[in-house]
């Protein structure tokens, strides 16, 4: 009797500790909710079942009789279908058009993100369905290829970006976990990259003191020979999306949510990309509803790339693109078990 109370405490814990962690955070109707909840009783049936089928009474007292192993088989073959939904499932989505995306243009540590001599190294290593990057205006007009707003000189005083013309910021080199290389105007960033055919999507970042004509001006400098080479440009900055539609409808926009949103944008948005910790199925449906695509970021271990892939995603944006990649061509040749891909949650790290 002790040993049961202790085993069915530890199973309430786990599925309390899940519930809390995903069920509430992934399932938006009622319905969803009652069926994954039933779905977690089952399986703790199940496994009580077959804890009962192969300890007999070694464990539990004989209040638990024959029945327990009828009920075991039963739930086997449960189990068996389950496989099968599961499998078929997974494997059409890791072997359909899944794309790789390099965020900030890296692959694990190959080099400092952002930077022209990673980006053709991804390129190399990897060759990822697209490179990522991020943007910002500079004081004279033109586009960097940086993330942060600020930038430390030498003597380790921070100046914003935009207050630095695109001349005094090429001449800066950036040191990152033991790699260096100069930041890059957009213009030379872009060329190099279609120099060797790799696909970009560009991230535009903005703070309070940008205006948002430069959507205008990045269009004019830029579009066309983005759009010639199938590159995109996506921002958390959704008036920034918006007027780079007005400007240029044919190039391909995507908005960046950094948390899911309750009601989608009526905007000509091409795709989201949205945080990983947010991502759900539900979602994923209603962009797909809309014909948009969804993209993961950022997605770094095989968990993550494996819920990605389960829920209906289209692609991650990752910095472990080639660890990824590998994992994804060897899961297609996978079987997938129900165990398994319960238990993926806290093993495939």
């Amino acid at each position: 009797m002790e040993t049961e109370f202790i085993f069915w405490s530890a199973f309430l814990f786990a599925i309390g500790y899940w519930l809390c962690g995903h069920l509430l955070g992934n399932a938006q109707f009622l319905w969803e909710i009652l069926i994954l909840m039933l779905k977690w009783i089952l399986l703790i049936m199940y496994q009580m079942a077959c804890f009962q089928l192969y300890f007999g009474n070694r464990s539990f007292d004989s209040r638990v009789s024959e029945i327990s192993r009828s009920v075991a088989i039963c739930f086997l073959i449960a189990a068996i279908v389950q496989l099968i939904f599961v499998k078929n499932s997974l494997v059409p989505n890791l072997q359909s058009d899944f794309k790789i995306v390099a965020h900030r243009g890296s692959d694990g540590n190959n080099g400092v993100p952002n930077t022209i001599p990673t980006l053709k190294d991804s390129k190399k290593k990897l060759s990822p369905d697209y490179s990522e990057l991020d943007v910002r205006q500079t004081l004279d007009g033109r586009f960097v290829v940086i993330h942060d707003a600020m930038l430390a000189n030498s003597s380790g005083k921070e100046r914003e970006v935009n207050n630095l013309s695109l001349g005094d910021l090429i001449e800066h080199k950036v040191k990152e976990s033991g790699h260096s290389a100069y930041l890059s105007g957009y213009s030379q960033y872009l060329e190099a990259a279609h120099q060797i055919k790799q696909p970009l999507i560009t991230e535009i970042k903005t703070d309070e003191h940008d205006n948002y004509d430069l959507a205008a001006e990045f269009c004019h400098l830029y579009a066309d020979s983005m759009i010639d080479h199938g590159d995109m440009v996506h921002s958390m900055d959704y008036r920034i999306i918006d007027n780079v539609k007005k400007s240029e409808k044919r190039l391909k926009c995507g908005y960046v949510l950094p948390f899911e949103i309750f009601s989608m944008p009526k905007g000509a948005i091409d795709f989201y990309s949205i945080e990983y910790l947010t991502m759900n199925r539900s979602f994923i449906r209603a962009a797909h509803n809309q014909k948009k695509k969804v993209y993961v970021w950022t997605v770094n271990n095989k968990l993550d790339c494996l819920r990605a892939c389960a829920i209906g995603a289209d692609g991650i944006i990752t910095d472990n693109g080639s660890k990824l990649k590998c994992f994804l061509k060897t899961a297609t040749k996978d079987d997938f078990s129900l165990g398994c891909f319960i238990n993926s949650y806290a093993t495939l790290k």
